[in-house]
């Protein structure tokens, strides 16, 4: 599940990017009109495909324990240590590694470098052989992936925990 949020939020967010790279348009503005697409995707699956049979309420059917994010007190457990119930879950661990993937990539690596470049002198990138639009896609594309993390958090962690 949080695999394939990461790739759905990463090319949702890709979309706005190419437009902005290619077409020139307002990365803010795109993306706010995609909220409301987003919305209206959400309102249609909510009542039409995921919502509770027999239930009157556009809600989505409850997760079943397979697909929850556990609690760090139930990993502590694990591993024989008490720790008292609170809706800290196992995305804490995946934030953490998501901080440390974006240093790696951004500080330790030749994309991070041609997207650090882009974002500090555009021009000056592209005269070294580095493309803007694609980097700007890169960029929007790893935003998405990590907003997905978010959302996995509030949906599987928070929410069942």
């Amino acid at each position: 599940m949080v695999l394939v949020a990461i790739v759905f939020g990463m090319a949702w967010a890709a979309v706005p990017g190419v437009l902005q790279a290619w077409r020139g348009s307002h990365i803010v503005i795109t993306t706010i009109m995609f909220n409301f697409i987003a919305s209206a995707l959400l309102i249609y699956l909510l009542v039409n495909v995921i919502k509770e049979p027999g239930n009157m309420t556009p809600e989505s059917r409850a997760f079943g324990p397979a697909a929850q994010l556990p609690g760090l007190h139930e990993m502590f457990g694990w591993v024989g240590l008490d720790w008292p119930h609170t809706p800290l879950n196992f995305s804490v661990l995946l934030a953490v590694a998501a901080a440390g993937g974006v240093y790696l990539l951004l500080w330790r690596s030749q994309p991070g470098y041609a997207l650090r470049t882009v974002g500090h002198a555009p021009d000056a990138a592209h005269y070294a052989g580095i493309r803007p639009q694609v980097q700007i896609v890169r960029a929007m594309a790893l935003s998405g992936g990590l907003a997905a993390l978010v959302g996995i958090n509030e949906i599987a962690g928070v929410h069942n925990a």
